[in-house]
């Protein structure tokens, strides 16, 4: 039950329809999320679908440009990464077939 709560939804589009339907008819949002059958913003939130686990970076930014220059320097991470394995590859294989365990006596 608390791990359902905690888990980040999409609920910037949906309140943002909410408030324009409040605004429209001249009400508080908190009184159009009751009228809509919510009881308070944690029920409105678990009905809100969650993020996809694959979706594109861009998508986090409703919870800051922090969220997303994060995904994205991730991404950067992994693609240096692999870059400086495949650079690394021919060394590592001309070495893996010396024997070089002696030499260290």
């Amino acid at each position: 039950q608390s791990t359902q709560n905690c888990r980040v939804r999409r609920v910037q589009k949906r309140y943002e329809e909410i408030a324009e339907q409040a605004k429209q008819n001249n009400r508080p949002i908190a009184v159009e999320m009751q009228r809509q059958g919510f009881v308070d913003f944690k029920a409105f939130n678990k009905s809100c679908p969650q993020f996809d686990l694959w979706c594109y970076p861009m998508e986090f930014a409703e919870l800051g440009s922090g969220a997303v220059l994060y995904f994205h320097f991730l991404i950067l991470l992994a693609i240096l990464f692999a870059l400086v394995f495949l650079l690394q590859l021919p060394v590592l294989i001309t070495y893996s077939q010396e024997n070089w365990l002696m030499g260290w006596q």
